[in-house]
């Protein structure tokens, strides 16, 4: 998203990456939307429940499970790394070093421990970008599909906001592989699971807009995965693709989201909106 740029014209020699405090060593709380706590307490309750059965599962079975499970895990995890550094490509110092530097800004900023391995992965047209977790490590990949049409307008602010909404992901603990499983029964509760994720994905798009200091290059960002046309997204009018939202039919909107696993772009734009005099000013400017 999934991972998610301001300026516009000719492109730089290398990204302008925004100076935040020196204070800021990792993601403010307040970047976190309010609805991720509520929903992750509500699926944390219900997972508790259902863990305190699973545990007295798991002592009558014993680790016969647990050990095969674990060598599934490690072996599609060589199977995956195999498949990108073979069809993919790694984003280092001297690939794509603007990008790299981003990447690494960004990572420190988090707090993260470890940066992300970022790979340019061929999308045959797909407009996308996605964190993922695995025991070894982390990584986003970013499909050229999106990363063209980021790039077209000759800046890098877009593309660092979405950037930024995949490293929130890793650094919010999103893509942890603990927490997924812990919270992994709470999916029986219906709508629940696809609510907490919704939630998540507005808290990524907080910590992309704050680590680009731009509500624009983060907005933009968004409606870049919207329209998804190099020629037409610098056209879009803003004001006329928010007036979609207020075109729907509240009760329709509200069964489209049951399921999903995003929200609405409108909505996640007017989220934006909403947050942006919180999150900048945690910038500490």
């Amino acid at each position: 998203m999934g991972g998610d740029l301001s300026g516009r014209g000719a492109m730089q020699g290398s990204p302008v990456v925004t100076n935040l405090s020196a204070g800021a060593a990792v993601a403010p709380p307040a970047l976190r939307h309010p609805q991720e706590s509520a929903y992750f307490g509500l699926a944390a309750a219900a997972a508790a429940l259902a863990w305190l059965f699973l545990v007295w599962i798991v002592l009558l079975i014993g680790w016969l499970l647990i050990i095969p499970l674990a060598i599934i895990y490690w072996l599609a995890e060589q199977f995956f790394r195999a498949q990108l550094l073979g069809n993919a490509v790694r984003v280092k110092e001297d690939q794509f070093p603007e990008i790299d530097r981003m990447v690494k800004e960004y990572s420190a900023r988090l707090g993260l421990t470890k940066t992300p391995d970022v790979f340019i992965v061929n999308g045959e047209g797909m407009v996308n970008a996605l964190a993922v977790r695995r025991l070894r490590g982390k990584y986003i990949l970013l499909m050229s599909g999106l990363v063209d049409l980021l790039l077209s307008t000759g800046s890098f602010n877009e593309l660092g906001a979405v950037l930024g909404h995949e490293l929130g992901h890793h650094a919010m603990g999103h893509t942890s592989p603990w927490r997924s499983a812990f919270l992994a029964p709470s999916r029986l509760v219906p709508f629940l699971g696809a609510a907490y994720s919704r939630a998540c994905e507005l808290t990524a798009d907080r910590v992309g807009m704050w680590l680009a200091g731009s509500k624009e290059a983060a907005v933009r960002g968004l409606t870049a995965l919207a329209c998804g046309s190099r020629v037409l997204t610098p056209q879009l009018n803003l004001a006329s693709f928010l007036a979609q939202e207020r075109e729907l039919v509240g009760f329709f909107a509200f069964l489209n989201d049951l399921s999903s696993s995003h929200p609405r772009i409108t909505r996640r734009v007017e989220e934006l909106d909403a947050g942006e005099a919180e999150v900048l000013a945690t910038r500490g400017y």
